[in-house]
């Protein structure tokens, strides 16, 4: 332990120098053998009567100004006359301190440290520590056994050897008991100082150190254990009951040393918490893909009734354990935990543990690196799912086989009805496509009938109105679908079946009667469309007007009569507004493959037949553009008009002064209309403009 000392350090040569210049206040009395100071002496012990003997060299000293009160040179001892008094300065400070520290009655023991460090199977040091504390003991009695040391007896029995060393303090071959304190002294002046002066010296402590304790092979062996239970924290060495042998590589202990944790904390614990794991399952059909997914959640496992090493058939698991989810989950009877330090599980052993059926959890340690404490690995171990993984689980195997199955159903049976799909198009593509049409009309004519019977509120959907328009409805998206496979799709939309939409009202003037609407006759059908809602600017108003023509829609003379004026109405609009009339074509396709009749009509009823109409017709509105003359005839007229210019040119025009000046414009105001002919214009006719 290093000393704390405050003490002065000097070097021996200079400390000898010093010692010439020195005196001693401390000595021996002759007589008790006890350290006395120069103060404590009678007058009767003046000079050479002292009865003193040197500390240091045991020579007779003598007294010097001890009983005087006035002096200059202070009180201290003193050699005789050609005595060898070498180092005696610094024994009589180690004299004077051993003396002042019985009188004082205790002293402060340092604490004592000891270290050791063990090296683990990974090369590393683990270092231990222990110690024990500081303490303030009584001293009863001190024994000096010579020069140098004092044994100090204690209040409690226990001995302490006080070596008080400096630079001639002998350290080898003094007789020490169990315990020794070495006090550092190297200044000489301390031979100098009173009682009180080293009583203060001694209340500081300075430069106590242990040399050997009482209890140095007690605390060796704790500093020992602590290096020894790091170690093995650190899984750095092989703990009780794991026995190695000698000639095992290091690296190999290791890894041994990490297998034979593992399994006990796995044993100790009682618990485990095993991975999320996913079966996914897919197979095609002609059209798609067809994927099942199933997990497997984190699973928290009361462990039981754990065996190590048990055998197995031809495989023998590191832990075979009955697994208990706490939560409900799939429980397993007997588990098997597989332990994974530096060699993977083989193909050959993965199948050795499939063979033996029953679940198997690995726990992979071959990705930690450095230093590993045994909470770390437990926390791995046991809570962590980081390092699991399922070797083979018949849960996870069984559900793999179950949805297997199914989405191997489910594209067969998509196959087949693919198959059968393509059966049935063969079957409609051989009708003709009048007979499908017909059938579809048949079927729509049927289920506008009954939303007839519903007014403005849907029927309840248990009732039987409202099961047979369902049942119709249902009949029509069929018959709708062998349409579109004909080439004519769109049969089946909401806004096509709309109660009050295109193919209602063509089937109402069609039939001459109302079908969603409670209307006798077509022309009543006609004239609700034709004057409800736009009225004549409705854009479907020229198709229904056609359709009435082609179904010859029955009507009397008078309502003949009002159709045709419908009909100017329609036309005097399409002529006179741009854009009139524009309505959607997309079912027009579909309109003439059920309605024959407006093949024709159906093109000519369309905004960009009108915005044709509308513009053929505004060109007949225009004025005839002007005749021109040819080219040549333009150029004779021209060179005859600026020849009878010229003509009429004065002779001052046909200068070079011509146009210029005042005689410019007194020529424009003479000739206005030569001047507009030619397009001259005076300045006062430009300012004006």
């Amino acid at each position: 332990m290093a000393s704390t000392t405050s003490i002065k350090q000097v070097s021996r040569d200079k400390a000898r120098a010093e010692l010439r210049e020195l005196v001693i206040a401390w000595a021996t009395d002759a007589d008790t053998h006890l350290a006395t100071y120069i103060l404590e002496l009678g007058p009767e012990r003046s000079g050479a009567k002292s009865r003193c003997l040197c500390p240091g060299c045991g020579g007779p000293l003598v007294a010097v100004n001890n009983a005087k009160t006035q002096y200059k040179v202070r009180p201290h001892f003193r050699h005789h006359q050609g005595a060898n008094y070498r180092d005696c300065a610094i024994v009589a400070a180690r004299m004077a301190i051993l003396r002042t520290m019985t009188d004082l009655g205790w002293i402060d023991l340092p604490a004592r440290t000891r270290s050791t460090s063990i090296k683990g199977l990974d090369g590393r040091d683990y270092e231990g520590m222990a110690s024990r504390p500081a303490e303030r003991v009584r001293v009863i009695r001190a024994e000096f056994s010579d020069c140098a040391p004092a044994v100090l007896h204690l209040e409690d029995g226990r001995q302490i050897t006080v070596l008080l060393r400096g630079e001639a303090a002998p350290t080898d071959g003094s007789p020490h008991t169990g315990a020794v304190v070495v006090i550092e002294v190297d200044d000489p002046a301390v031979a100098l100082m009173d009682p009180q002066q080293l009583r203060e010296r001694l209340s500081l402590n300075a430069g106590a150190c242990w040399h050997q304790h009482w209890d140095d092979a007690a605390i060796i062996d704790e500093a020992t254990s602590q290096a020894r239970e790091t170690a093995i924290d650190h899984l750095a060495l092989a703990p009780d009951g794991l026995d190695l042998p000698s000639d095992m590589p290091a690296e190999l202990k290791s890894e041994t040393v990490l297998h034979y944790v593992v399994k006990h904390i796995l044993r100790e614990a009682g618990e485990l918490r095993t991975p999320e794991d996913v079966v996914y399952v897919e197979t095609e059909s002609e059209k798609r893909c067809h994927s099942r997914t199933w997990r497997l959640p984190e699973q928290h496992l009361a462990l039981s009734e754990v065996e190590l090493e048990k055998r197995l058939g031809l495989t023998r698991p590191d832990l075979v354990c009955n697994a208990t989810d706490t939560a409900g989950g799939h429980s397993y009877p007997r588990l098997c935990i597989e332990v994974t330090v530096s060699n993977i599980i083989s193909q050959e052993r993965y199948n050795r543990i499939r063979a033996v059926g029953l679940p198997a959890l690995e726990i992979d340690l071959r990705a930690l690196k450095g230093r590993i404490t045994r909470d770390r690995l437990k926390y791995l171990v046991v809570t962590s799912t980081y390092v699991k993984k399922w070797i083979y689980n018949p849960v996870l195997v069984q559900k793999f086989l179950d949805l297997e199955k199914e989405v191997k159903a489910l594209a067969s049976a998509e196959d087949e009805a693919l198959e059968e799909e393509r059966a049935e198009r063969r079957r409609v593509n051989a009708l003709p496509l009048q007979e499908v049409a017909e059938q579809y009309l048949e079927k729509a004519y049927r289920y506008f009938l009954l939303l007839q019977d519903t007014g403005d509120s849907w029927p309840a959907a248990g009732s039987t109105t409202g099961m047979a328009i369902a049942e119709a409805r249902e009949d029509l998206s069929k018959q709708a679908n062998l349409l579109a496979w004909k080439g004519y799709p769109g049969a089946d939309e909401e806004d096509f079946l709309h109660p009050r939409g295109v193919l209602e009202s063509l089937l109402s003037l069609k039939f001459d009667r109302g079908l969603t609407r409670k209307l006798n006759t077509g022309f009543q059908v006609l004239n609700a469309l034709v004057t409800g809602g736009k009225g004549i600017a409705n854009e479907l108003t020229p198709l229904y007007l056609a359709a009435a023509r082609a179904f010859d829609v029955p009507m009397t003379p008078a309502q003949q009569a009002i159709v045709e004026q419908w009909r100017g109405e329609v036309i005097e609009r399409i002529k006179t507004f741009k854009g009139s009339y524009v309505r959607s074509s997309v079912y027009d396709p579909l309109l003439g493959a059920l309605f024959p009749e407006l093949r024709e009509a159906l093109p000519r009823t369309t905004g960009t037949h009108f915005l044709s109409v509308y513009q053929k017709h505004q060109q007949k509105l225009q004025p005839p553009p002007l005749e021109q003359q040819p080219r040549e005839a333009t150029r004779a007229t021209m060179a005859a008009t600026l020849a009878e210019f010229r003509h009429s040119m004065p002779s001052w025009m046909r200068s070079s002064g011509f146009l210029s000046g005042a005689d410019l414009e007194s020529w424009i105001e003479q000739n206005p209309e030569s001047a507009k002919a030619w397009g001259v214009t005076s300045i006062k006719d430009k300012k004006r403009s």
